[in-house]
């Protein structure tokens, strides 16, 4: 889903200039983070899995957070 969404933004300006698009993204990170680190949390030999996608997690919240808070308000100004 996040692949899909953010190709989708990136591919029409329309949709890029739509805050939801980012707040959905954020969603499914902040989604990535929390269910895949209970998921992983108790299985051994996957720490590598865990924290890969942890970090895709916060990768991606920090990104649509900048797109959402401070370049789609200056984009859709100008």
């Amino acid at each position: 889903m996040l692949l899909v969404l953010a190709g989708w933004a990136a591919l029409d300006k329309r949709i890029r200039l739509q805050a939801w698009v980012q707040y959905v993204n954020g969603l499914v990170g902040i989604w990535f983070i929390i269910i895949f680190t209970y998921m992983y949390g108790s299985v051994a030999g996957v720490a590598n899995l865990r924290w890969t996608t942890i970090v895709g997690g916060l990768i991606a919240l920090v990104l649509c957070a900048w797109l959402a808070f401070s370049a789609l308000p200056k984009e859709a100004k100008a």
